[in-house]
């Protein structure tokens, strides 16, 4: 699956991008701004974006978001240590994954997103340490969030 990477700290974002290479994803990126993503998105045309929904100010992130979705049809996958920032998102994204995580945390949550695409339904079987919940929102956005880690 081609993957856009939006993150604003870059040992993340290459972290991120090594990990899902791993998984056998095609990267592209990674970006740290809204003028590039919105560039790489439009050349590149990826399946799905991974987004740091604290880059730049709320309007420009929230932009961000809702035009991947909205004029180019890429849902996304967000990343945040203040949830409160996606809530001018949740319609147009797939997921929510919180900060802090672990790398390895993205690639159940990418499968998952992938899962819920036009074309690639298929039952999700979450790894083991991994729940599914669903977002109280009219657009069901699904979240994966991590059980304690002694129980992995």
């Amino acid at each position: 699956m081609k993957l856009l990477i939006v993150e604003h700290e870059s040992l993340l974002a290459l972290a991120l991008a090594e990990q899902l290479r791993l998984a056998g994803h095609t990267i592209v990126g990674p970006s740290y701004d809204f003028g590039e993503a919105m560039d790489l998105a439009t050349s590149q045309q990826p399946q799905l974006a991974i987004v740091d929904i604290e880059i730049g100010n709320v309007d420009e992130r929230t932009r961000l978001v809702w035009s991947l979705s909205g004029s180019l049809g890429i849902p996304s996958i967000l990343l945040t240590s203040r949830r409160e920032y996606t809530r001018q998102c949740e319609g147009a994204a797939m997921a929510v994954l919180e900060k802090p995580f672990r790398v390895e945390d993205i690639v159940p949550t990418v499968d998952a997103a992938r899962d819920r695409l036009p074309g690639h339904a298929r039952p999700y079987v979450p790894s083991r340490g991994y729940r599914i919940e669903q977002v109280d929102s009219p657009a069901c956005v699904g979240e994966i969030r991590r059980r304690d880690t002694h129980l992995v």
